[in-house]
């Protein structure tokens, strides 16, 4: 579960001279470096969060308005 600016520090992105940034996904060996391609054979996959247990989605809901 993340947000689209914890998507770009953990798969890098264009920094501002146009040139890819790695992220913190690339610096501990979980991507290559470099821009993902979508033929390089691993992929980091984030999605939103979602819960069956109306307990556990409270919490979450919670966990997110808190500040840190």
């Amino acid at each position: 579960m993340a947000t689209e600016p914890v998507v770009r520090q953990l798969q890098g992105s264009p920094g501002p001279d146009g040139w890819w940034a790695d992220g913190v996904a690339q610096e501990l060996g979980l991507l290559p470096q470099g821009e993902p391609r979508p033929d390089a054979g691993r992929h980091l996959g984030v999605r939103p969060f979602t819960s069956g247990d109306a307990v556990v989605a409270r919490r979450a809901a919670a966990a997110l308005t808190r500040s840190p």
